[in-house]
């Protein structure tokens, strides 16, 4: 399987990524037909405060799927990266823009360590990315058949999550935390995410600082499942 390998190196208040080489799938023109979500679902809508710049930002959901009940914040060494299991992320170009899914493995021998970043193959069957799925250019959405998130091991029907926006340095793949949905990095904590339900949940990021650019600023995170 092809791999994308990424070393994510946390600090106070900023991580950055670094990567090698890219495996993300451009997306389907339109969502799933008939606008339902097929048991066995889930859909992602993540807004911002203004029109979303994939030129000059990343913007990730980062899903910890293994029960333990932590929340994914900015600072993952200080749990051993325990809260990360998947994370989807953007990435683009002027105006254009595609998503992928990626695992993070962790070292059983060195759970300090930073994992492995690993992309997963997705058919649009089962991943499809919408990057204006409100017409306004605010937000974009992802529908995704939770079994490809099915390698963490182990495994819960209660996830946590969190939201990110990073800014993408000119000419390289570091980019630097610019907001989350906390009021600080590691303010957030998630709501349970109980997979085996139907719901439907709008999350509204806790942070309103007018310093951070609206293209990046985190209004709401939505999720909708089909057990």
């Amino acid at each position: 399987m092809p791999a994308l390998i990424r070393t994510l190196v946390a600090a106070i208040g900023a991580f950055a990524i670094s990567a090698c080489g890219s495996s993300l799938a451009t997306a389907p023109a339109a969502p799933a037909p008939g606008g339902g979500l097929a048991p066995g679902f889930m859909s992602v809508k993540f807004d911002v405060a203004a029109k979303l710049d994939f030129s000059k930002y990343r913007y990730l959901i980062v899903l910890n799927t293994s029960g333990n009940g932590l929340t994914p914040e900015t600072q993952p060494q200080r749990s051993d990266w325990l809260a990360y299991s998947y994370v989807i992320e953007t990435d683009g170009k002027d105006k254009s823009s595609v998503a992928g899914v990626w695992q993070y493995l962790a070292f059983p021998e060195c759970p300090t360590c930073v994992p492995a970043y690993i992309a997963l193959l997705t058919t649009t069957a089962q991943f499809q990315y919408i990057p204006d799925s409100n017409g306004s250019g605010t937000e974009f959405s992802v529908v995704i058949d939770r079994a490809i998130l099915s390698d963490t091991m182990p495994f819960s029907t209660r996830w946590h999550f969190n939201a990110f926006t990073l800014r993408v340095a000119s000419g390289s793949h570091e980019s630097a935390l610019v907001d989350s949905m906390g009021r600080c990095g590691s303010c957030f904590v998630s709501p349970v995410l109980p997979t085996t339900a139907s719901f439907d949940r709008v999350i509204r990021a806790e942070g309103s600082a007018k310093a951070i650019p609206a293209a990046a600023r985190i209004a709401s995170v939505e999720f909708s499942n089909t057990p």
